[in-house]
C-alpha cells in the first residue's frame, strides 16, 4: 500500500492527473472577497526540512509533503493544497503547490521551497493560498482511499475553483502551464477555444 502511494505521489503531474470535471468561464458580477494570504515560517521550515532532507526533491511538492507526514506526528501541522504566489522578474505569478500550515503560528512550512534558486532572497515575498487543508490522519486517509489513483485533487475541484475565482478577481495571474491544464480539462482538449473564452470573460473562473 505504501509503495502504491509513493508511486502515486512521484510527480506533480501524476497527482494532478485524472480531473474529470473542472471549471466554466463566467462573466463578472459575483460578490468579491479578499482571499487570505499566508506567509512562510523560515525557522519551522528549516527544522521540518531536516527531518527528511535527503528525500526532498526539487519541484515534487506533493511527494515531499507526504514524506513529512511519514516523518512526524506533529498534531499542530495541517497538510495543504493550494497556490503559491511568486515574483518572476517584475510580475507575481500563481503556481499550484502543496505545503504545510503550522496551526500555532498560522504560518506556512514549505520544505520544497528551500531547494529553489534565490529562495533566501525571495521567501519574504511568497504568498500562500489554501483551498483545502487536512490534519495528518485525514490527509493520510485520503491518500490511502485513493484506490483508483486519480489523485486527491480530483475530489477538490470545487474548492480550487472557488479559490481561483477570488484570486483572479483580485487581479492575480495564474502561470500558463497550470492555466492550460485547467482549460484542457474544461474544454476536453480544445485549448484554442478555451483561451478565447477565458480572455473574453476577463479571466474569471468559477466551479461548474
Amino acid at each position: 500500500m505504501q509503495k502504491s502511494i509513493l508511486k502515486q505521489l512521484k510527480t506533480d503531474k501524476r497527482i494532478l492527473k485524472g480531473f474529470s470535471r473542472g471549471f466554466k468561464i463566467a462573466p463578472r458580477g459575483s460578490e468579491r472577497h479578499i482571499m487570505k494570504a499566508y506567509k512562510l515560517n523560515l525557522e519551522k521550515t528549516i527544522k521540518t526540512y531536516h527531518l527528511i532532507d535527503s528525500k526532498i526533491e526539487l519541484n515534487n511538492c506533493y511527494s515531499n509533503v507526504f514524506r513529512v507526514a511519514q516523518a512526524t506526528e506533529n498534531k499542530d501541522f495541517n497538510f495543504c493544497y493550494g497556490y503559491i504566489e511568486q515574483r518572476l522578474t517584475n510580475t507575481k505569478i500563481l503556481f499550484r503547490h502543496c505545503f504545510l500550515k503550522d496551526n500555532n503560528t498560522n504560518k506556512i512550512i514549505d520544505v520544497t521551497a528551500l531547494l529553489w534558486r534565490d529562495f533566501e532572497k525571495d521567501y519574504n515575498d511568497y504568498n500562500y493560498y489554501i483551498f483545502k487543508e487536512f490534519n495528518r490522519n485525514h490527509y493520510l486517509l485520503e491518500l490511502l482511499n485513493d484506490e483508483e489513483e486519480t489523485g486527491v485533487l480530483n475530489n477538490l475541484y470545487k474548492q480550487e475553483a472557488k479559490l481561483l475565482n477570488t484570486l483572479l478577481e483580485e487581479g492575480k495571474k495564474l502561470n500558463p502551464i497550470d492555466l492550460k491544464s485547467l482549460i484542457d480539462v474544461v474544454y476536453e482538449g480544445d485549448t484554442m477555444r478555451g483561451f478565447e473564452d477565458f480572455n473574453k470573460y476577463n479571466k474569471i473562473l468559477i466551479e461548474e
